[in-house]
């Protein structure tokens, strides 16, 4: 296998005298003094390029295309090249690289440290593209550097020392690479506009909400083996602009000479070529596991304020959302953006390898898509935090397929040190936050946003839902050090379904520390026809004078209540649980291991053994009449048999069924959360025995995993009076502990809000007390009184009467207070 470099920076580098990475500028002084043309030159030996290009044939995402070979030297400039005495005392040293055929060339420094003063060019021989000088600047403390590729086949270092210096520099070649692919002409691979026509650019207006995040958002170039890859900075607990910078684990780890580079996007929404000069070079390894496929890794360049990048959030909660954003570079490509409106899915690396649940699926972009350069790039949850960031996957424009994120959850601690897991390095004082927002240092305003609350709807059940028009008020907090005054604020929407009827407003003046909400309302208008639950993100702009500022949040249209609860303690008629012809049922109610306190259903042996051979039990719940937009939330742990030779196959394991038919047929319900991870073996050889009750290559839960959720979305079957089945089928050989189910819990759209009486009249009677009376409504049996201590927030029942009257007794602080006619 040949050593070989990965193409990150197709079009980084622009022709001619302007420099991408950090550096002063200026030209070598050889330009303008008459020195010997003759400079000591090196060749490299000969580069099979057909047997390179063959190789890279079949390249994934998690396998980008390189675009080089790397020679390993050793060449100091005290043993090569030449130094020559200039007027003055200073010093000049020259040495000259060729590598025949090669489309460009870049160098990696496995030691450089230059004094004030001194200065490094590189250019090629028609001076075509002359890059630096680099300085002082660039040292690092690991003394690693790398320069950017030069084209064509030839270069010239030329070293400038001026007379007097505090010590001598020092230059030591590790790596000279030879680009057998033309990362300079128009189309090579992994140039700018090679990205499919599918993709957003990030200046289009559905990228307007994620400003902030798109200039988080950077192209890596590693030299020496990585490969093309995208990530991100991320905020740290501290919030002190600590430059850690988040990518994939299979991107290598060759950070002394990575090349970082912000802002390559189009300028506006249509295509065209970004910036290639906002760079920084080098970082430290910090953390990193393959489990989850995260490195990350600090600068140790300082990024200069003119790139005006900023920090993304994080959540480490591992939770599904229900939408997803990625920031990507595809195909080394300006930066583009992709939107998934469906929820994430936890699962297995490409469904079936690694570790359980260390992964998100995305399931299908519906707008936009990810390519190979996409690989490390983050994906956000609908609050503008960073949950994951690209291992791989099957989509493109062409391929409607699911991708895979590695859990930012899993990377937080899963390994068993600081280098293997992010919380030590972005949460260094032990906090315990999990969730952490965006740090935006051109957000001088100080302004983040805390809550929002509806203070009206059109049937004043504080939940907007289609067809409503709803008055909002949007809290937020100042952190500044100077009262803030004359903030005024603009909402817009970032959906469909959503149109702001009236977005202006302003807010009060601001005190450091305090929290205020819009003077006036802004109003919000559902339309009929949106769906019942879902999430739209708004963006709040704020200006106070010169002062600009963009917050985001969340928005809920609709929720759903929990409507039928099992938790295996209380009253269980109703549930039934059998085998079938010969096949035999191990299902029974366990004490051995619970989820809640004492019992779960468990398929097994009802003591510490193992699970019986020829299994197919089946545990049947109670018929239940499904609401609108229900979910099935429930928690399980297995241990079951998987293939020795195959492990992601399973030998034994357990599927969840439903039944819209009364139990005559039944259908294999697939998790939205918490997926199978296992399939049942087929191939012969060690594969699916023949007695086995369920059929080769069914998607089930197998092997070994400790209590998870699963979440299965019902949507389809609303209305329907349904059952669920938990199969668990095991073949003649072989077993384990079993399967264990346990709080099982149905959250549905709850049919209309409450209907609160009118007329309600409140008066103080002295002390604590109060007194509620209201008016008859027709038809009413009895009527709810219930109690909330915030506009928007949750309602709790106080008590219920037959009459028209309440008297509450504990009245504490402010509270509100609504009756609901109970027919």
């Amino acid at each position: 296998m040949h050593a070989s470099i990965f193409l990150f920076l197709a079009v980084l580098f622009a022709v001619g005298p302007a420099a991408a990475q950090v550096s002063a500028g200026g030209a070598p002084p050889s330009f303008s003094i008459p020195l010997d043309d003759q400079v000591p030159t090196i060749v490299m030996p000969a580069v099979d390029e057909e047997a390179l290009l063959a190789e890279d044939e079949s390249e994934g995402k998690d396998q980008p295309l390189r675009f080089g070979y790397p020679f390993e030297v050793e060449y100091d400039m005290n043993d090569v090249g030449r130094w020559e005495e200039l007027p003055g005392g200073a010093r000049l040293w020259r040495l000259r690289i060729q590598s025949p055929g090669a489309r460009s060339i870049n160098l990696v420094y496995d030691r450089y440290r230059l004094p004030p003063g001194a200065e490094l060019f590189l250019y090629n021989d028609d001076r075509s593209m002359l890059i630096g000088a680099f300085t002082e600047f660039n040292n690092k403390e690991d003394g690693v550097f790398a320069t950017q590729p030069v084209t064509g086949e030839t270069l010239t270092l030329e070293y400038h020392e001026p007379a007097g210096v505090s010590y001598a520099g020092e230059i030591r070649l590790g790596r000279v690479i030879h680009a057998y692919r033309d990362i300079f002409a128009p189309g090579a691979s992994r140039d700018y506009g090679d990205s499919g026509s599918c993709n957003n650019n990030v200046m289009c207006p559905e990228g307007d909400p994620w400003q902030v995040e798109i200039r988080s958002v950077a192209m890596i170039l590693t030299s020496g083996g990585s490969r093309i890859c995208s990530g991100v900075l991320v905020n740290n607990v501290r919030h002190d602009m600590t430059q850690y910078f988040l990518t994939a684990d299979h991107c290598g780890v060759g950070t002394g000479s990575w090349i970082f580079m912000f802002n390559y996007q189009s300028p506006g929404c249509s295509n065209q070529n970004g910036p290639t000069t906002d760079t920084v070079q080098g970082a430290q390894f910090r953390a990193g596991n393959s489990a989850s496929d995260f490195t990350l890794v600090e600068l140790t360049e300082t990024i200069p304020e003119e790139y005006e990048v900023a920090f993304s959030g994080w959540s480490a909660v591992d939770t599904p959302h229900s939408s997803s954003v990625g920031i990507h570079h595809p195909s080394g490509d300006i930066k583009k953006i992709s939107f998934d409106y469906d929820p994430a899915i936890s699962d297995y690396y490409l469904g079936g390898g690694g570790v359980a649940d260390s992964h998100w699926k995305v399931s299908n972009w519906e707008d936009g898509t990810t390519e190979p350069g996409s690989s490390g790039s983050p994906l956000y949850d609908p609050q503008h935090r960073v949950v994951g960031q690209l291992h791989g996957g099957y989509a493109s424009c062409t391929s409607i397929t699911p991708d895979w994120y590695g859990k930012f959850a899993m990377s937080w601690d899963y390994g068993g040190g600081p280098s293997s897991r992010l919380m030590d390095w972005l949460d260094p004082d032990d906090t315990g936050t999990l969730l952490l927002d965006a740090l935006d240092p051109l957000n001088t305003m100080g302004l983040a946003f805390v809550e929002y609350e509806v203070l009206s709807d059109d049937d004043g059940d504080g939940v907007p839902e289609p067809g409503e028009l709803v008055e909002l008020a949007v809290s937020l907090e100042y952190t500044g050090d100077t009262p803030l005054d004359g903030v005024s604020a603009l909402l817009q929407e970032q959906s469909e379904w959503l149109n702001v009827e009236t977005g202006s407003s302003a807010y009060p003046l601001f005190n450091p520390g305090e929290t205020h909400v819009n003077i006036s309302p802004f109003e919000i208008l559902v339309h009929e026809g949106a769906p019942a639950v879902f999430e739209a993100t708004l963006a709040l702009e704020l200006t106070a004078g010169e002062q600009n500022s963009t917050v985001a949040f969340v928005f809920q249209v609709g929720q759903r209540a929990v409507y039928w609860t099992v938790d295996c303690e209380g009253d269980l008629s109703g549930w039934s649980h059998s085998g079938t012809g010969d096949w035999g049922d191990d299902w029974h109610l366990s004490t051995e291991d619970s989820q809640s306190p004492v019992h779960a259903w468990k398929c097994g042996d009802t003591g510490t053994g193992d699970y019986a051979n020829h299994l197919d039990s089946r545990l049947v719940s109670p018929q239940v009449e499904l609401l609108p937009f229900s979910l099935l939330r429930l928690m399980h742990r297995m241990n079951a048999e998987v293939s020795g030779a195959f492990p992601d196959s399973a030998y034994d394991g357990g599927v969840v069924e439903l039944s819209v038919d009364g139990g005559q047929s039944w259908m294999q319900l697939s998790a939205v959360s918490g997926a199978y991870n296992k399939a049942f073996r087929w191939e012969s050889g060690g594969g699916n025995p023949a007695t086995h009750p369920l059929d080769g290559g069914t998607p089930c839960y197998s092997g070994g995993f400790g209590w998870q959720e699963a979440v299965f979305d019902l949507e389809g079957y609303s209305g329907q009076t349904v059952s669920f089945r938990f199969r668990f089928g095991s073949d003649n050989g072989g077993g384990d502990e079993g399967w264990y189910v346990d709080d099982l819990v149905l959250e549905g759209l709850e049919s209309g809000g409450p209907d609160p009486v009118t007329d309600l009249a409140i008066d103080y009677i002295g002390g604590s007390q109060v007194l509620l009376e209201w008016s008859a409504s027709a038809g009413a049996s009895s009527y709810r009184v219930e109690t909330a201590s915030v506009l928007g927030g949750a309602w709790s029942t106080l008590g219920t009467t037959t009459d028209t009257s309440w008297t509450e007794n504990t009245v504490t602080g402010s509270m509100l207070f609504r009756v609901v006619a109970v027919e």
